[in-house]
């Protein structure tokens, strides 16, 4: 009793034991404050859970319990992850416990927070949200110079358009992918600034698969050659209605996220037509009212848990380590769907991959199609990128 006593005043640091196989023995108030999990919930557990499935899959936490074995000690400085998902920057100490008999029973773990706003996942939040509002004002603030040098930029593009020779197909389309990547970079200000500074969402009829289509042969460079990536365009979609720069991130997003789930070689898949929403979507408000336009991100990577899905769209929520992801890909994805009377679905089992999938409401005048979109996709639009 005593030593439990002792072991909860140290709130400052967590403190916990592992036996030889690395499961969660004993666990301090000081671990619960820093991790989140509470004491019934670690105990049984692989600490293995503290760590990113990055660090897992490199051979964490298992070869620093080697480390100590064999050295005595071993001493760490990196990134764990709290029970919300975000990454906390700390040092930790292993040294090996033996019984008064010297038999070998174990490990004592201490982990000391490096900074103060890792100490738990309320302030760690706080930080993002204040780190996110400044970068909306940063963003309102260089706009408009930025925009001037797009325009720079553009001017120049064009006017190398006018002198390609007309035969070399290869420098047209690098000109055609570096204007994209100029009209993409002004669309990230914009949803930057939507983040920061809740820009209001500009409604106008969209065309999906010319967005799909100019997005992938945008990005297919920063796809590994390991990965194919295959689009399936339904011939004549209807318009649907939203904001432009919200969609292109959202696709960005998705595309990205599959990208990153995909630890070897595998696919993506991008494919959009005009569904009804699903059966147990009888409740909501549109149903009746609406047709509408599904576009689904596939990928055939590790996929997710059942408590990793639960919370998948969750602001702030990633299990990709700090610097890699903010945990607002999806959050900005699904108040974009919901915001524009949509309907956001996540479909996933670990190793079986993950399918997202956005219902958005047709435009009300759905009956006339774009006439560029029926030029660029009067048969469905199809295309492997590897």
């Amino acid at each position: 009793m005593r030593c439990r006593l002792l072991l909860d005043s140290l709130v400052d640091q967590a403190i916990f034991w592992v036996d030889s196989r690395g499961t969660v023995v004993e666990w301090s108030a000081g671990a619960t404050t820093l991790f989140g999990y509470g004491r019934d919930r670690m105990l049984g557990q692989d600490q293995s859970i503290l760590y990113f499935e990055d660090d897992r899959r490199n051979g964490l936490p298992d070869s620093f319990l080697q480390s100590a074995a064999r050295d005595g000690v071993h001493r760490h400085s990196g990134q764990f992850r709290h029970e919300c998902g975000q990454g906390i920057e700390a040092e930790q100490t292993l040294r090996p416990v033996h019984s008064a008999a010297g038999d070998f029973i174990g490990y004592s773990v201490v982990v000391q927070a490096r900074c103060p706003e890792a100490n738990g996942c309320t302030d760690f939040q706080k930080v993002l949200m204040e780190r996110v509002e400044t970068l909306g004002q940063l963003t309102g603030g260089i706009a408009h110079d930025f925009n001037n040098v797009l325009t720079a930029v553009l001017g120049n593009l064009d006017l190398l358009q006018t002198k390609l020779p007309a035969d070399d197909l290869r420098l047209a389309r690098l000109v055609k992918n570096a204007r994209s990547g100029a009209h993409q970079g002004a669309a990230l200000v914009k949803q930057l600034s939507a983040i920061g500074r809740r820009r209001r969402s500009i409604a106008e009829d969209l065309a999906i698969g010319d967005l799909v289509s100019d997005i992938v042969e945008l990005i297919r460079t920063a796809v590994p050659d390991c990965i194919s990536l295959s689009v399936d365009i339904a011939p004549n979609l209807p318009l649907v209605r939203g904001d432009r720069c919200q969609l292109e991130a959202a696709i960005l997003n998705l595309i990205f996220n599959a990208r990153d789930a995909i630890t070897e070689d595998g696919s993506i898949e991008i494919r959009a037509s005009e569904q009804d929403l699903p059966p147990d979507t009888a409740g909501h408000p549109l149903v009746d009212r609406h047709a509408f336009v599904a576009l689904c991100v596939r990928d055939t990577g590790r996929g997710m848990d059942a408590e990793t899905l639960r919370r998948a769209g969750e602001p702030f929520f990633t299990t990709k380590r700090l610097g890699r992801g903010t945990g607002l890909g999806l959050a900005t994805t699904r108040d974009f769907v919901e915001g524009s009377d949509g309907h956001f679905r996540i479909d996933s089992q670990p190793g079986q991959g993950t399918s997202v999938m956005l219902w958005l409401p047709v435009a009300g005048s759905a009956h006339e199609r774009s006439a560029t979109s029926i030029h660029r996709h009067g048969t469905a639009l199809s295309s492997q990128v590897s």
